[in-house]
């Protein structure tokens, strides 16, 4: 029984680890694609 409780603990670490990372990518995406946008309306102003 403890090996399984201890097995779920790391599934629900990796798991938690790669949603974290997914999260921060999509931020990062977000945060580009937004500042990809900005000049691009900047330049089409000018």
């Amino acid at each position: 029984m403890a090996h399984i409780k201890v097995f779920g603990h790391r599934v629900m670490t990796i798991g938690a680890l790669l949603g974290l990372f997914l999260i921060a990518s999509g931020l990062s995406y977000l945060a580009a694609t937004s500042l990809l946008a900005a000049g691009m309306i900047v330049t089409g102003l000018r």
